[in-house]
């Protein structure tokens, strides 16, 4: 495909230069890249059953190590929109802090963009904490974002400003959980494009592969998660836009009726109260969602069973709950490809939810 074919049209006020290709951080221009742990082994789950789609699926490709963790100190560094894409002095993006989830000919689909949004420069030090989709969906937020600041005391202290992702309670109540000053944070937006005299970026997971030091960071943030897990949860997702079980209603009356589950939703919930509630589950069965990045707090041994649509299968909790010792069974229904919602196939679930709930 020709690059001008991919040219991305922007606003008509965007008229700053978008980077011109993608180096790696070894390539990058005025920049300090400072070890901070190395490559972990991705461990397998103990699984329980899989639906047969679901096991062809979440067992293919998946990776050997997760990526190491590393520091990134760059001068005159710049920082386009809440994904927080970072360009080099030398107007190239770094692919190494940058995360994209489809292909491009020039690597990202920034650098096919028209133009980039007017540059505000700040004379300060700049921590970065936004990661893709962080700043709208709260798995890449709690996941992939957050966990960039664990071992990084000294450099949030030296700091003048972090930028954040800020338009959801979510990004809030965690930034005072960790006891970041409200004055001491920018909030990224989809217009954000700022030059920082010096860049603080750790690097961010690769996604949907979770360090186990990420998950452990996170659980340390917490105060007071409940020691005993012993209920059962049933996470609806009646209350979403989209990916909604229509049928949910029999699932939810045997699950209550026969074995003692708890129904419950998520909204309103504030995210620690949502990482106490996952602590406190010894059985969780819900449909595929952000909610389910709370498994990050659940106990080792807690059993959960993920609900798929047969078009929308993504292994980042499979491996999540390989990372926090869960117990791990999956079954997927099928849903057509303009359908928000589906119906759950309980001919095919019958067998891995007696598997599950016997386990």
């Amino acid at each position: 495909m020709e690059d001008a074919k991919m040219q991305r049209k922007t606003y008509k006020h965007w008229t700053a230069p978008p980077p011109d290709r993608c180096v790696s951080l070894t390539e990058a221009a005025e920049t300090i890249v400072t070890p901070v742990e190395p490559s972990e082994l991705v461990r397998e789950p103990e699984i329980i059953a899989l639906e047969p789609l679901c096991q062809r699926t979440l067992l293919t490709e998946t990776p050997n190590h997760t990526r190491p963790f590393v520091l990134a100190e760059m001068a005159n560094a710049r920082v386009f929109s809440h994904h927080g894409v970072v360009i080099d002095s030398a107007n190239q993006l770094v692919t190494d802090l940058t995360h994209e989830f489809n292909d491009y000919p020039l690597g990202n689909r920034v650098c096919h963009y028209e133009g980039l949004p007017p540059l505000e420069k700040i004379n300060a030090t700049v921590m970065l904490l936004p990661s893709l989709s962080g700043w709208k969906n709260y798995y890449h937020w709690i996941i992939e974002s957050l966990p960039r600041l664990r071992n990084m005391e000294e450099q949030l202290n030296a700091a003048d400003y972090i930028l954040t992702p800020m338009s959801r309670p979510f990004h809030t109540q965690w930034l005072d959980q960790l006891g970041i000053p409200s004055e001491k944070r920018i909030e990224a937006n989809f217009d954000t494009h700022i030059e920082v005299r010096k860049l603080i970026a750790p690097s961010s997971p690769e996604p949907m592969v979770n360090p186990l030091s990420a998950i452990t960071w996170l659980r340390q943030q917490i105060p007071k998660l409940p020691t005993t897990a012993d209920r059962k949860i049933y996470i609806t997702r009646a209350d979403s836009w989209r990916r909604r079980a229509r049928n949910e209603s029999a699932l939810i009356d045997q699950l209550r009726d026969d074995h003692g589950y708890e129904l419950v939703s998520l909204s309103g919930m504030t995210a620690l109260d949502q990482a106490r509630l996952f602590a406190s589950a010894k059985e969780i069965v819900a449909l595929h969602g952000a909610a389910l990045a709370n498994l990050a707090f659940v106990k080792p041994g807690t059993k959960v069973l993920e609900l798929f649509l047969s078009d929308f299968i993504y292994p980042q909790y499979y491996r999540l709950t390989a990372m926090t010792g869960i117990r791990y069974a999956a079954h997927s229904s099928y849903s057509g490809p303009e359908d928000p919602d589906f119906s759950i196939d309980y001919a095919t679930l019958h067998p891995i939810l007696e598997a599950f709930l016997q386990a």
